[in-house]
């Protein structure tokens, strides 16, 4: 049998093309009979007979073998935030940790800053006070659960936990939510009666949480020593800290009220009175919200005893 015939009947009889091995070895056999023809022509022969056909083959996939001491490349991770993102972020930190410092020293001060100092600043207040408060309320209340606890299995002779630390994820998002919105009350109402009040046009709510950030920024460190007092358990210095907060949040929201542009035509001290209302009326507005917010959780927590 010639090349040709041989190639049609092997392609009809497997349903592929033949191979440039099978080629040399059905010479070799001497099921072709016709002149040898060099492997690489076979094989393009055998390409040419598979390109003609109508029917479509899908080519065997070949294994390539690793080498013993060939090391598989690592696949490349990217990072979790792009370096672009990091400057900006390194950026920030800077620009806040010397508007933050140069508060500390000047709380009254006023320098060129970005909006972003202040909201970093309410945000870490607000933080801070969730977490000191947050951690007193779980201590506490774990005490009181193993009291409970103790008192159960001394009286019943069994083991079994009566109740568990009610304080928990939800206790955490009720504070953090009603110690941002008491902050904001605080800083809102400054806005209003500057604004409303003196006619301070200027003071925009973005330089109202720059200029009582600066106000508050020795409040930012009292409430960050609070949380580590807390943590390991010295309650004494905690409370004195935050006392002086409170203390402090008073003092700052007096002077923010009595230090404004005189830019309306009212008297002065008439203007003082009614920011002092005016604040008055907005921070018992934020302030009822507040207790809805956490008379709603302790109506919970107590009915848990």
């Amino acid at each position: 049998m010639n090349r040709s015939d041989w190639l049609e009947y092997f392609e009809a009889i497997n349903g592929r093309p033949a191979t440039g091995e099978e080629v040399a070895a059905a010479v070799e056999k001497g099921e072709i009979v016709d002149s040898p023809v060099s492997q690489p022509q076979a094989v393009q022969a055998s390409a040419d007979t598979s390109v003609a056909s109508e029917a479509t083959q899908i080519p065997p996939v070949q294994s390539v073998a690793v080498q013993p001491d060939q090391v598989p490349p690592t696949p490349q991770v990217a990072p979790l935030v792009s370096p672009e993102h990091q400057e900006q972020i390194k950026k920030t930190s800077t620009d806040f940790w010397n508007w933050f410092a140069s508060a500390l020293k000047a709380p009254t001060s006023e320098v060129q800053t970005t909006p972003a100092n202040g909201w970093i600043a309410f945000g870490l207040l607000t933080l801070f006070y969730t977490l000191t408060i947050f951690i007193i309320a779980r201590k506490s209340m774990g005490f009181g659960s193993n009291f409970m606890n103790g008192i159960n299995n001394y009286y019943s002779g069994s083991s079994t936990s009566l109740m568990s630390n009610p304080v928990g994820f939800s206790a955490f998002m009720a504070i953090l939510v009603g110690s941002g919105l008491y902050l904001f009350a605080i800083i809102f109402a400054g806005f209003v009666a500057k604004r409303f009040v003196y006619s301070d046009t200027q003071f925009t709510l973005t330089k109202a949480f720059d200029w009582y950030g600066r106000l508050f920024s020795v409040n930012i460190v009292m409430m960050a020593l609070a949380t580590l007092f807390v943590l390991i358990d010295v309650y004494s210095i905690a409370f004195i800290l935050i006392i002086l907060s409170v203390l402090v949040f008073g003092l700052a929201t007096t002077f923010a009220l009595a230090h404004s542009r005189d830019v309306s035509s009212l008297d002065m001290f008439y203007k003082y009175i009614l920011a002092v209302i005016v604040n008055g009326l907005v921070l018992f507005v934020f302030g009822v919200l507040s207790m809805m917010i956490a008379g709603e959780y302790l109506v919970k927590l107590i009915s848990l005893y």
